[in-house]
């Protein structure tokens, strides 16, 4: 986050790093980025067919 320990980080930026442990991550000093999408359904039962295979389509990717 900030090479100086004695600087004082913003509001949004202990936000966003807040809980972040980089030994979580292999040691990586920020957050992996993972690249996915989540879909919407017309209804409830195509929502089902598609996450139980039985209806073609994206559900999450």
């Amino acid at each position: 986050m900030c090479a100086d320990k004695n600087t004082k980080l913003s509001f949004a930026t202990r936000s966003v790093h807040s809980g972040y442990n980089s030994n979580d991550h292999e040691g990586a000093l920020n957050p992996p980025i993972v690249m996915s999408s989540t879909f919407t359904f017309d209804t409830v039962a195509q929502g089902a067919g598609r996450f139980s295979g039985e209806q073609p389509g994206h559900f999450y990717s």
